[in-house]
């Protein structure tokens, strides 16, 4: 078998949306040159390194396997996004996240995702503009993204990169409002949003949590009444008890008395 000089080549041709492979063999004026079959550039690659090998070592041609059915960023994280659903977890933030990612680690493989890939995405991101709240929450969302491969043993748990955070202990949220400050916010608020207002200044829960309440989740505990927020409302995915007591039961209560017997 005649053997291959130098390296091969990758291109692009005008008319086809392929890549294509070129080099040269041993005794051949002309290079030799052929279609991928290959749309992506780093699957083409390992087309390219095949070929080499097989004119190079032929007897490992078969051995050494092409590894195109690697999982990609796109298959990576939409296992992530299958286990959100199939576990009742909202994907709105994740498909959002996603977005972000995926600019930057399309053509990646999952196993193409190392340590210094994760610097250079946190560099980029930084570098436009994002938040660094933004970045870590991504870069979580893309680490949950592995953990779920590992699980289901698609990729083994030495494929999982680092994933350093950025500090956020600067980005604490402080309460800057006085009761005073409140009191003369909450007058000019309208009437439908008095309640929700008064609600949320009182118990500190998210807008989501409070907007999605229903009267069936207000329980009788052995210390009184009390409102549980089922786990998959809650942000940490645990259950809580809130005591309704002082500004929160009258608040519950005037807002039991406004409501139609027929809603939740």
């Amino acid at each position: 078998m005649k053997r291959i000089i130098g390296r091969g080549w990758l291109y692009k041709r005008p008319d086809s949306k392929y890549w294509w492979v070129g080099y040269k063999l041993e005794g051949e004026d002309k290079p030799v040159q052929e279609s991928t079959k290959c749309e992506r550039k780093r699957d083409a690659e390992e087309v390219l390194k095949q070929i080499e090998l097989r004119y190079r070592a032929p007897e490992l041609a078969g051995v050494i396997a092409p590894t195109t059915d690697r999982l990609t960023f796109a298959e990576l994280f939409q296992m992530k996004l299958d286990d959100a659903k199939l576990n009742n977890r909202q994907t709105r933030a994740l498909k959002t996240r996603r977005h972000h990612l995926e600019r930057f680690f399309a053509d990646y493989h999952a196993d193409d995702i190392n340590d210094i890939a994760i610097m250079k995405y946190r560099s980029e991101r930084k570098s436009v503009g994002a938040q660094v709240s933004t970045i870590n929450r991504e870069l979580q969302a893309l680490r949950s993204a592995f953990n779920v491969a590992i699980r289901l043993k698609r990729l083994r748990a030495d494929m999982k990169p680092n994933f350093p955070m950025f500090d956020e202990s600067h980005l604490v949220r402080q309460v800057t409002i006085s009761p005073d400050e409140y009191a003369r916010i909450a007058v000019h608020l309208p009437e439908y949003l008095k309640l929700p207002v008064r609600f949320y200044h009182a118990s500190g829960w998210r807008r989501d949590e409070i907007a999605k309440l229903h009267k069936d989740e207000i329980v009788e505990t052995l210390d009184g009444i009390a409102i549980r927020l089922p786990a998959e409302r809650s942000k940490n995915r645990t259950s809580r008890l809130l005591p309704l007591a002082g500004e929160l039961a009258e608040v519950v209560k005037l807002a039991l008395a406004k409501s139609r017997d027929d809603t939740p």
